[in-house]
């Protein structure tokens, strides 16, 4: 979520899902296992010290881009379903959108826990180190008998050689997971209590990387966009606040590695800026907000207390992280760690 309430945008956003009273706007807010209630917009998604401090060149930076956008995001409420907008104009929106989150820099903190959690599901006991290189000179033929030949190992011998390996690895002593990573193990824990702060001033650098000629902008610049508008019920914003489509997955962030095919940021309770690479039929209301309520990090927020929309928030975080469970226990492979 954006930083101190003068940050223009992610303040409009809010007020287009909300009510007006008095001087501010209230929206209904929902998180998973709680019931929906309804907040002011001053109170909920404010964190006054997320870019550092106030007039930081950050800070600086994004109350420009957020005051330079302001008309086009209340022109584009007012247009009617299927109206083209301006790649130039969505393509930098979507990228401090996403870029901005606070999703971004909870999942790095949250991440590196997570990969302390995976490594120590590895190197835990000798068992697992066994298992693990039994399994990669099972997989890895090629690159065994390549291992054998650096070491002038005769080709005839190689199969000998490579019993004689196994029955090594059967017979490791049982402190030898210790032995070899319970070092390296507390180095990685060490480096993780600097996590937190090198994140923000990473996360920082990120958004004052994002340029007219930076590539996540370009390749935003790909997509073509139009005015999406249901016939009936209302759009969900996440805190997130856009939802990245592809073949296979769905995400509230945009990675090289993911083919995006479709974006979707909701501006209002009505409206929302609908991405797409190629012609893709227009999804049905259920399927978007099903889409952005799975993107939301901690809660979504709506223009009202509905039963359907209660329902979706058991799916809050379900694409809301940067690696999947798997590709995090990946990295500890033995595959990946003895890859070229």
């Amino acid at each position: 979520m954006a930083g101190r309430e003068h940050h223009h945008v992610w303040r409009m956003l809010r007020r287009g899902f909300g009510e007006k009273r008095g001087k501010d706007h209230h929206v209904w807010v929902y998180r998973k296992g709680v019931k929906p209630s309804q907040k002011g917009t001053g109170n909920f998604g404010v964190d006054r010290h997320f870019y550092g401090p106030e007039g930081s060149e950050t800070d600086r930076r994004i109350t420009e881009f957020e005051n330079s956008v302001q008309s086009d995001i209340q022109d584009a409420r007012k247009m009617d379903a299927g109206a083209e907008l301006d790649a130039a104009f969505v393509a930098p929106l979507i990228a401090h959108l996403e870029v901005r989150s606070n999703f971004l820099r909870s999942e790095l903190s949250n991440m590196t826990e997570r990969m302390l959690v995976a490594l120590d599901e590895h190197f835990s006991s000798t068992t697992k180190v066994q298992a693990m290189i039994k399994d990669y000179l099972r997989n890895n033929p090629k690159k065994v008998d390549a291992f054998f030949a650096k070491n002038f190992v005769p080709v005839d011998q190689r199969d000998d050689a490579l019993v004689l390996i196994d029955a090594y690895v059967d017979n490791l002593p049982p402190n030898t997971a210790s032995d070899l990573f319970d070092g390296k193990i507390a180095e990685i824990f060490k480096m993780a209590q600097l996590v937190p702060e090198g994140i923000k001033e990473t996360h920082n650098k990120a958004i004052l990387a994002i340029e007219p000629n930076s590539p996540r902008i370009k390749a935003l610049e790909e997509l073509s966009y139009t005015v999406y508008r249901p016939h009936c019920g209302q759009l969900v914003l996440p805190d997130t606040c856009c939802a990245f489509i592809g073949p296979k997955n769905a995400a509230p962030f945009s990675q090289p590695k993911d083919d995006i095919q479709t974006v979707i940021i909701p501006i209002s309770a009505e409206v929302e800026i609908f991405g797409q690479k190629g012609t893709q039929r227009p999804m049905e209301l259920k399927t978007v907000n099903r889409l952005l309520a799975g993107c939301a990090y901690d809660a979504f927020i709506a223009k009202s207390d509905d039963p359907k929309l209660a329902s979706l928030a058991g799916r809050i975080g379900k694409y809301a992280k940067l690696m999947s469970d798997n590709e995090v226990r990946e990295l500890f492979s033995f595959e990946r760690m003895f890859s070229d």
